[in-house]
């Protein structure tokens, strides 16, 4: 199978998952964006309301997050932070 990226900001993002990532190829990026994508139950609104927490918008979408998503969450977040900081100093 092929698969076209016509969109610039969707192949940067891309590229840089798989750089910074804990992706080895793009299947293996493909294989967890879709199974984070994995078709569930439709929210509601009230599941889709941001309430502020400890000064911070947060989301309630009622399914409950692994403490292995949050971890890559965490860790993918301070990767792209520290990535935008070079240099910045």
């Amino acid at each position: 199978m092929t698969i076209e990226i016509t969109r610039p900001e969707l192949e940067a993002l891309i590229e840089s998952r798989l750089q910074y990532g804990p992706f080895q190829d793009i299947q293996d990026l493909l294989l967890d964006a879709l199974a984070a994508a994995a078709p569930r139950e439709p929210a509601t609104l009230e599941a889709r309301r941001f309430e502020i927490e400890d000064g911070f918008p947060v989301l309630h979408t009622g399914v409950p997050m692994t403490s292995t998503v949050a971890d890559d969450t965490l860790a993918a977040i301070r990767r792209e932070r520290d990535f935008a900081n070079l240099g910045r100093i």
